[in-house]
C-alpha cells in the first residue's frame, strides 16, 4: 500500500511536467509531429492517474491527508529555514480538483477543432498548445500544493503562461488603434495581491508554518489562534482570486479584444483560470470565512457580479460572439459559487464542490463546441448529435445547481435582516438566468442551418463519449448507487428530502425558477439564423447595442404596461376632479346663501365668514384654472 501511495503522489506532478517537456520538444522542432498528440497523450495519463487516485484514496480520506515532498529547490535570502519545496498533497479537496482539472482538459483536447492560422500570428499554432500545457501543469501545481510558497510560484507561472498564450494568439488589426492588452494588468493585480496576503501571513502569524500551512487542520488551527490580521488577509485572498474568476470588474477583460478569442485562450480563461481561483477560495476558506464581514463581502459582491455578468450574457444577440457569451456565463457561475461560499455555513462544501465539478465539466464541452462554431462550423450531419448531447449536458447542469440549496437554506434560516433574505432570492434569480443563458447558448450553437464544412471532421464519437463520461460523473455525484463507494463530495439527492422539510418554499421556488427559465428560453429562441456582415463593429459598441436591445425588450414587457396603467390612473383622476369641480360650482352658492342666512339669525360668527369666503375664492380660482 505504501508503494502505491508513493507512486500515485509522484505521478500526479511528474506526468504533467513530462507532457510539457514533450510538447516543448515538438514546438521547438527537435521532434517532428503534431503538437496535439503529445498533449492528448500526456493529459490522458494525468486523467488516468487522477481517477486511480480518487478511487484508491476515497475510502482512506476521512479527516486525514497524504503528502510527499518531491523537490527541495530554492532557499529565500535571509530565510534559510524557508525553502521552496515542490510537493504533492492529497486530501478530499485537492483530489476532487485534480480529477476535475485532468478530465476537463482531456474533454477539451478531444473535442477541440484543428488549429487554424486565421486570427492568430505565425507563432500561434506552434506554441499555443505548449503554453496551454504549461498552464495545465501550473494549475496542477496549485491544486496539489503543500505550502504557500509552492502555490504562489505556480500561481505566477499560470499568469505568465496565460499572458503569453493570449499574446501568441493575438492578431492586431491593421488600424491606427493600439491593441488593448488588459490581461497583463489583471494577472499582475492577482499576483501582487496574493504576494501581499502571504507577506501579511508571514508577518502576523507566528504559529504558521509555510511548509505545512495548506493542510486543512493547520489552516483551521491558524484561523482559530490568530484573529488580529484575519480581516485584511481574508480580503486580500479574495481579491487575488477576483481576476482569475472573471468577476466584475475583471470581466472587462472579455471586451478588451475586438476579435474573437482564440480557442486556446478561451480554454485558459474559462477552465484553468477559474478552476485555480475557486480552489484558492475553497482551500483558504477557514481563513476567509473566519471573519463575518468578509462573508458579507463575498455574498454581496458574488451575487452582484453574477447578476451583471448574467445580464451581459443575456444581452448578446444569438449566434454572435459565442466566446464572449460563454465567458460571461462562466463568470456568472464563479459569482454564484462565491456568493454560496459567502453564506458561510457548515456542511455546504460538499454541495458547492458537486456544483463546481458538474458545471465546469459542462463548460469544458461547451468551450469546444463554441470553438467549432467560430472556427469552421459544425457539419450538418453532426447537428443532431450535438443537439442531443447538449440537451444531456444542460440537464446535468440544472441538476448540479441543486448544490446551491444547502447554502441558500442555511443562510435564509440564519438571516437576521432583510438584506440577507434579498440576496438569497437574488442568487435564485441569477441561477435561473444562468440556466437561461446556457440553454440559449446551446440552442444558438445547434440551430443554424448553414453549419456545414466538408474540410473538417467533427468528432461525433468523441462527443458522445465525453457526454457519457460527464453523465457518469453526474450520476455518481447525484444518485447514491449500491456497490459503488461514495466518492466525495457524495450524492446530492440524499440531502434533498431533509432540505425540503427545512424550507419547502425555497426549494419549490428554486426548482420552479429553473424550469421556467428553461421553458421560456426554449420558447423565445430564434428559429432562423441572422445574416452576418463582413465588417464587425467594435466590441464596446456591440455590447452597447446588445444592452440597448435587452432594455428595449424590458421596455416593451414592463415599462409600457406601467405607462398604460399610469395613463388609466390619470384619466380616472381627471374624471374625479371634473365631478368634484361641477359639484363645487353647483353647491357652493347654496352653502354661501345658507351661511348668510345663519349670520342674520346670529348663528355664525364673523371669522367663519372670512374663512369660508377665502376658501370660496381659492376654490373658484382653482376651478377656473382647471376649466
Amino acid at each position: 500500500m505504501d508503494k502505491t501511495i508513493t507512486v500515485l503522489l509522484q505521478l500526479s506532478l511528474i506526468a504533467p511536467f513530462v507532457t510539457v517537456l514533450m510538447s516543448a520538444l515538438v514546438a521547438s522542432r527537435i521532434l517532428k509531429g503534431n503538437p496535439r498528440w503529445p498533449a492528448l497523450l500526456g493529459v490522458s495519463v494525468s486523467t488516468l492517474v487522477a481517477l486511480t487516485a480518487v478511487i484508491y484514496f476515497s475510502p482512506l480520506l476521512r479527516e486525514q491527508s497524504y503528502s510527499q515532498t518531491l523537490i527541495r529547490w530554492l532557499t529565500l535570502p535571509g530565510q534559510p529555514s524557508l525553502p521552496l519545496e515542490i510537493g504533492v498533497l492529497f486530501d478530499s479537496l485537492s483530489l476532487t480538483f485534480y480529477a476535475l482539472l485532468s478530465a476537463g482538459m482531456l474533454y477539451y483536447l478531444l473535442l477541440s477543432p484543428p488549429d487554424s492560422n486565421a486570427g492568430a500570428g505565425p507563432t500561434g499554432p506552434r506554441y499555443a498548445v505548449l503554453l496551454l500545457l504549461i498552464g495545465f501543469c501550473s494549475t496542477t501545481g496549485i491544486v496539489l500544493a503543500t505550502n504557500f510558497l509552492q502555490l504562489f510560484f505556480c500561481w505566477c507561472l499560470l499568469s505568465m503562461s496565460l499572458n503569453l498564450l493570449h499574446e501568441v494568439n493575438f492578431h492586431s488589426p491593421d488600424t491606427a488603434e493600439s491593441p488593448r492588452r488588459h490581461w497583463w494588468g489583471w494577472n499582475a493585480f492577482g499576483d501582487g495581491t496574493l504576494l501581499l496576503g502571504l507577506f501579511l501571513m508571514q508577518t502576523n502569524f507566528a504559529s504558521l508554518d509555510f511548509l505545512t500551512a495548506l493542510q486543512p487542520a493547520a489552516l483551521s488551527q491558524v484561523a482559530a489562534e490568530n484573529r488580529s490580521a484575519l480581516p485584511g488577509i481574508s480580503v486580500l485572498l479574495f481579491f487575488a482570486t477576483l481576476p482569475r474568476l472573471g468577476m466584475f470588474p475583471a470581466s472587462s477583460l472579455l471586451v478588451s479584444r475586438e476579435d474573437a478569442w482564440a480557442p486556446r485562450s478561451l480554454a485558459g480563461i474559462n477552465l484553468l483560470s477559474i478552476l485555480a481561483g475557486l480552489f484558492l477560495l475553497l482551500r483558504c476558506a477557514p481563513l476567509i470565512l473566519a471573519v463575518p464581514a468578509t462573508q458579507i463581502l463575498l455574498l454581496q459582491l458574488g451575487a452582484l457580479s453574477a447578476l451583471l455578468t448574467a445580464f451581459s450574457a443575456l444581452s448578446l444577440q444569438q449566434k454572435t460572439h459565442p466566446d464572449r457569451s460563454l465567458s460571461w456565463l462562466a463568470a456568472t457561475l464563479a459569482g454564484l459559487v462565491v456568493a454560496a461560499l459567502g453564506m458561510g455555513q457548515a456542511g455546504i462544501t460538499s454541495g458547492i464542490l458537486a456544483l463546481v465539478v458538474l458545471e465546469l465539466l459542462v463548460l469544458a464541452v461547451l468551450i469546444s463546441l463554441a470553438c467549432w462554431q467560430q472556427n469552421s462550423g459544425i457539419p450538418a450531419e453532426a447537428i443532431g448529435s450535438a443537439r442531443l448531447c447538449s440537451m444531456i449536458l444542460i440537464l446535468l447542469a440544472v441538476c448540479g445547481l441543486t448544490g446551491l440549496l444547502p447554502a441558500l437554506i442555511a443562510a435564509r434560516a440564519s438571516a437576521e435582516g432583510i438584506r440577507t433574505e434579498l440576496f438569497v432570492w437574488l442568487v435564485v434569480l441569477v441561477a435561473a438566468a444562468y440556466v437561461a443563458g446556457l440553454v440559449r447558448f446551446t440552442l444558438s450553437l445547434t440551430a443554424q442551418k448553414s453549419m456545414t464544412n466538408a474540410d473538417s471532421r467533427f468528432p461525433v464519437l468523441a462527443l458522445w463519449g465525453v457526454s457519457l463520461g460527464v453523465s457518469a460523473v453526474g450520476i455518481l455525484l447525484l444518485i447514491p448507487l449500491p456497490f459503488v463507494p461514495t466518492i466525495w463530495p457524495g450524492p446530492l439527492l440524499e440531502t434533498l428530502p431533509p432540505l425540503f422539510e427545512r424550507d419547502w418554499l425555497l426549494c419549490s421556488l428554486f426548482g420552479l425558477a429553473l424550469l421556467v427559465a428553461v421553458i421560456l428560453t426554449w420558447m423565445t429562441a430564434g428559429r432562423h439564423s441572422s445574416t452576418t456582415t463582413t465588417t464587425e463593429p467594435p466590441a464596446l459598441l456591440q455590447l452597447g447595442r446588445s444592452h440597448f436591445y435587452l432594455l428595449t425588450l424590458l421596455d416593451r414587457a414592463l415599462i409600457q404596461p406601467l405607462q398604460l396603467l399610469a395613463r388609466l390612473v390619470s384619466l380616472l383622476e381627471a374624471w374625479v376632479v371634473s365631478r368634484l369641480s361641477r359639484f363645487s360650482l353647483e353647491k357652493i352658492p347654496d352653502y354661501w346663501g345658507t351661511l348668510l342666512l345663519h349670520m342674520e339669525n346670529g348663528q355664525a360668527a364673523f371669522p367663519a365668514l372670512i374663512l369660508v369666503m377665502t376658501l370660496s375664492v381659492l376654490i373658484f380660482v382653482l376651478m377656473v384654472l382647471q376649466i
